[in-house]
């Protein structure tokens, strides 16, 4: 019962703008402002993104040269970073009418029984913000490791689509065939799914529990009857 909506913005924001040299047009006390900011987004994304602490300095100096303030112009890279697929982004920070896809880290909270047509797995997760948004793999999504209730995961690229509950909309995460899910931590937890064929796999004939084996020793034993009597 989700309906799922592709935003239209793009997918990784344009961050870079001004001159080519900003660190010449910047003053001692501007510089040092940009370095210490540059080094508190380091640290904030040392985890999910390639920007280093030279990028953001020069990323900031650019937009302090433009004018801005150098709170403003750390606000604006943070937000936009933050909207990065590749980049592990706050649950409670994720606009669904703002971005496509997203990277998080948090844990599987509670899985229920998937009610929606192609849906393997549905449930909640959510990270030290404790927000928690709701999460699907589809059938169709490929090979992806089963989730249970307690595991701690990181799911990188997943989409990001919004549904209306009780007249508000609120953000959901679907793993597609590009998501991929990588466990962090297993938790010992229920992991209720629908069937998937690969969930029950069909032994080979060869195999004397297998179905066919069962059917090709019927039709033996059909004709070892029958010679018997014509016999």
């Amino acid at each position: 019962d989700t309906y799922y909506e592709r935003t239209t913005s793009d997918e990784a924001p344009d961050v870079e703008s001004g001159p080519e040299n900003p660190f010449a047009e910047l003053t001692q006390s501007q510089l040092a402002e940009v370095n210490q900011q540059a080094a508190r987004l380091d640290e904030a994304f040392e985890v999910g993104t390639a920007l280093s602490r030279a990028s953001f300095s020069q990323l900031l100096a650019r937009r302090v040269a433009d004018g801005e303030s150098i709170l403003d112009a750390t606000l604006e890279i943070k937000e936009s970073v933050q909207q990065f697929p590749d980049t592990i982004q706050p649950i409670a920070e994720i606009d669904p009418f703002a971005q496509y896809q997203t990277t998080v880290r948090g844990t599987i909270d509670v899985l229920w029984e998937p009610r929606g047509q192609g849906q393997y797995q549905v449930g909640l997760i959510s990270d030290e913000t404790n927000d928690p948004v709701k999460i699907t793999i589809w059938r169709n999504s490929g090979d992806k490791p089963l989730l249970k209730e307690g595991d701690i995961v990181e799911v990188n690229r997943c989409q990001v689509n919004a549904y209306q509950r009780d007249g508000s909309w609120e953000t959901t995460l679907a793993v597609d065939a590009e998501c991929e899910i990588h466990h962090i931590e297993h938790g010992d937890g229920d992991a209720p799914r629908s069937g998937r064929q690969t969930d029950t796999p069909n032994a080979p004939a060869w195999d004397t529990e297998s179905d066919t084996h069962a059917w090709i020793s019927e039709v033996d034993m059909e004709k070892a009857v029958k010679v018997t009597l014509d016999d």
